[in-house]
């Protein structure tokens, strides 16, 4: 079926869907992440891969003659009818009128949480780049570095940049973060590790590697490693 060119698509002709709350299934299935704005994932069943598909490219079809027709209306619940129903706090949102889903708008972050202590994770996360990703933990790892003082660059806007383009800015991204978490870590090490709380065997071997991952850092950015 022709899809988008900046399509990435995978599938399979058997596979089980798990449920809580119903009976769990054998399905081909058919999955798409569309990047033109249509939806974020999109995924179709049936009895056939053909079959599974031919549904997945039906839902296509219906979110962009959303776009079309005026543009996805977005909202943090999937059911609003729904008793109960919980909204999406990570920034995950569905249209109103097509159904579709992606992440439109920025992740809700528990006031305050901005203000716990960096930790060795926290630091190894945002060298890495993972504080401009738009997910409830990126946003809170952004707001936390910004407080403390680390100059993290803004989160670029990758949305229907083909792929070499997308590799090209996330690396370039995650270099400017590197960078920033150098200077803090060369700065602030001691003060941070006197102040962990990291305890239990997992946790303690997750803070070692956390810790040499910084210190390499800070070594290799010495050795004029950092393109300027």
């Amino acid at each position: 079926m022709d899809w988008p060119e900046s399509a990435t698509v995978q599938w399979g002709r058997s596979g089980i869907v798990l449920s809580a709350t119903k009976k769990s299934y054998e399905t081909a299935f058919f999955e798409a992440f569309p990047n033109d704005g249509s939806s974020g994932f999109i995924r179709g069943e049936g009895k056939t891969l053909e079959e599974a598909e031919g549904a997945a490219f039906g839902s296509w079809q219906k979110y962009r003659k959303c776009i079309e027709s005026g543009g996805h209306y977005w909202g943090r619940l999937r059911d609003r009818k729904a008793k109960n129903a919980k909204p999406y706090l990570n920034g995950g949102c569905f249209c109103r009128g097509c159904g579709s889903f992606q992440t439109a708008m920025k992740p809700i972050v528990r006031l305050g949480k901005w203000r716990d202590p960096l930790t060795e994770l926290d630091l190894d996360s945002i060298s890495s780049g993972y504080a401009g990703t738009n997910d409830q933990y990126g946003r809170t790892l952004f707001l936390k570095g910004r407080a403390a003082g680390i100059n993290i660059p803004p989160s670029p806007n990758l949305n229907g940049l083909p792929k070499d383009k997308i590799r090209e800015i996330s690396a370039m991204y995650q270099i400017g973060c590197e960078k920033a978490v150098k200077d803090f870590w060369a700065e602030n090490r001691e003060r941070i590790l006197s102040k962990s709380q990291t305890t239990g065997g997992i946790g303690l071997l997750l803070s070692d590697i956390c810790i040499r991952s910084l210190d390499n850092l800070v070594s290799r950015n010495t050795q004029n490693n950092f393109p300027t």
